[in-house]
Formats: C-alpha cells, structure tokens, sequence
C-alpha cells in the first residue's frame, strides 16, 4: 500500500512539473492563455459551443 502512495505522488509531482513547464513556455510564446489537461480543453471547447447542447433539459435554445 505505501509503494502505491509513493507512485501515485510522484505522479502528481510529474504532472504539476508539466504544468509548471507548459504554462511558462505560454507566457515566452506570449500565448493568451495555456490549456495545460484534458478537462481544461475539453471546458474551452464547450464554451464555445451552444448552451442548449449543454442543458439539454432545459429544452431552450440559443438566441444569437
């Protein structure tokens, strides 16, 4: 069990490095902003989209 704890940190560790890495090659591209994980690019991409694709339940639609 402490062999998988210590994975599993040193993975978190990993992934905030990245993060860390990515977000300061954005700021010398001059990027506007940096998608750094999959839930974040996913949460941009539906942004953009049509709110009544994301609450199909409120049956409404769009008005622009």
């Amino acid at each position: 069990m402490g062999g998988e704890r210590h994975d599993r940190h040193r993975g978190c560790r990993r992934a905030r490095h990245a993060v860390a890495r990515q977000g300061l090659d954005g700021i010398e591209a001059g990027a506007f902003e940096v998608l750094a994980d999959e839930t974040s690019c996913r949460v941009k991409a539906g942004l953009s989209g049509d709110p009544a694709a994301c609450y199909p339940e409120l049956g409404g639609t769009a008005l622009w």
